[in-house]
């Protein structure tokens, strides 16, 4: 647009550029895309669970953002109502927790993009629990064997990936 004045906050700008040197003459048009700048969230830590057949999760600490510019402090605010989540249901060790409902608001809040937090904790077998009767076969490189304890069907997880079994 003819300024010199440097663009503070996410679009796209249009550009003139003239130049007049002596023995040079010339000009470019084009557009300037400034992207959002990326957030993250830190200070949360996922609590590892006993088997309970849902994908519920608590989270604990004070969620704090990560990446504002020291300019924009204070114009930039997280909040929303979060909801946490395993990735499944099933037992193993370090298993993904997603969030989803963080967001941000303020003055300078459209300059960023805000990634959710995934975290990750443990979901372990009940305290008595044991897998008898254990059987299955696989019948394809993605599929799981299938064991069965007290009756009910679950996806096979190798011992050493199950917090809390002791097996033979």
């Amino acid at each position: 647009n003819g300024s010199a004045t440097v663009p503070t906050n996410a679009g796209n700008y249009s550009v003139n550029a003239t130049i007049t040197q002596s023995g040079y003459t010339g000009s470019a048009n084009g557009t300037l895309s400034v992207a959002r700048k990326g957030l993250t969230i830190s200070g949360l830590t996922a609590a590892n669970k006993i088997y309970d057949g849902s994908t519920s999760a608590t989270v604990t600490g004070n969620a704090s953002l990560v990446g504002v510019v020291p300019g924009d402090s204070g114009q930039v605010l997280l909040g929303g109502t979060p909801v946490f989540a395993f990735a499944d249901a099933n037992i193993g060790l370090s298993k993904p927790v997603t969030a989803s409902g963080y967001t941000v608001s303020g003055n300078k809040s459209a300059n960023y993009l805000l990634s959710q937090p995934t975290l990750a904790a443990n979901i372990t077998m009940p305290a008595g629990s044991t897998l008898s009767d254990v059987s299955g076969s696989t019948q394809s490189q993605a599929e799981r064997p299938v064991a069965t304890s007290n009756g009910t069907s679950h996806a096979w997880t190798p011992a050493s990936d199950i917090a809390g079994f002791n097996g033979p």
